[in-house]
């Protein structure tokens, strides 16, 4: 049915879950969980490390965990910045340059 895997969450199949999870959990965590996303690393001795991830996609290194950009999404970034000044430029020039 539809409930099946929904408990208390958006989603009903497990079409949200993040790729590096292996295993679908069975129950929600405990404890307040950090699910791995590509960027997170984790503070270990003043250095940022590669976290340790389980089956279920969770971050198990202990240590205060940082979201860096990756270079993907940094380029998407930049590709966004781009077409949001290339239109404003346009529109700008659209109220401007009108001919009498």
């Amino acid at each position: 049915g539809y409930y099946t895997t929904n408990d208390d969450t958006t989603t009903v199949q497990n079409e949200y879950m993040p790729k590096g999870v292996k295993i679908d959990p069975v129950n929600r965590p405990s404890t307040p969980a950090t699910v791995y996303f590509p960027g997170v690393k984790v503070i270990v001795a003043g250095r940022e490390i590669e976290p340790e991830i389980d089956d279920n996609g969770i971050v198990k290194t202990p240590g205060p965990i940082v979201f860096r950009e990756t270079p993907l999404r940094l380029v998407a970034d930049l590709a966004s910045l781009f077409g949001l000044l290339l239109w404003a430029i346009l529109l700008i020039r659209s109220w401007g340059f009108e001919k009498h």
